[in-house]
């Protein structure tokens, strides 16, 4: 049987097809059919499952910000989320991107906090501070799942 170059091409071209034929999971775009591979550590960030909806549950509630010696109490004010279209044109159910914003009687430093709110556990936000609003100074956390 002759296999000419053409024909090597071809049937390389369709194998290749029906190996990444799962490629969304390959590339990050669609969930994996078994797990995901993520670090150990990053799944059992509490943070990593909760979504702008978790939070907008709590506006207007006290969340308890502490780092170092320092420590707030702050009311979350906003929860405003963010539409990236190349997430959506490649059907990446995981992305997600919102920002927290959180008010507080006076200024307080850029640092990453050790949050607390009693429905929503502990975990860690970079927080950045913002433009004051009438009630006092604000900080925001961006979340950005691409």
């Amino acid at each position: 049987m002759k296999f000419s170059r053409r024909n090597f091409i071809k049937q390389g071209g369709a194998t290749m097809v029906g190996i990444l034929g799962c490629g969304g999971v390959v590339f990050g775009r669609k969930k994996s059919f078994f797990a995901d591979n993520f670090p150990s550590e990053m799944a059992a960030d509490r943070l990593f499952d909760y979504s702008a909806n978790d939070f907008r549950k709590h506006l207007g509630t006290k969340f308890s910000l502490k780092t170092g010696s320092a420590a707030f109490t702050v009311v979350l004010a906003a929860v405003k989320s963010s539409v990236i279209s190349a997430n959506i044109a490649n059907q990446n159910i995981r992305a997600e991107c919102f920002t927290l914003s959180f008010d507080l009687p006076s200024k307080a430093p850029q640092a990453t906090y050790t949050v607390f709110h009693p429905n929503l556990g502990t975990f860690d936000l970079f927080l950045v501070p913002g433009k004051n609003n009438k009630a006092g100074a604000l900080l925001h956390a961006i979340v950005n799942r691409v």
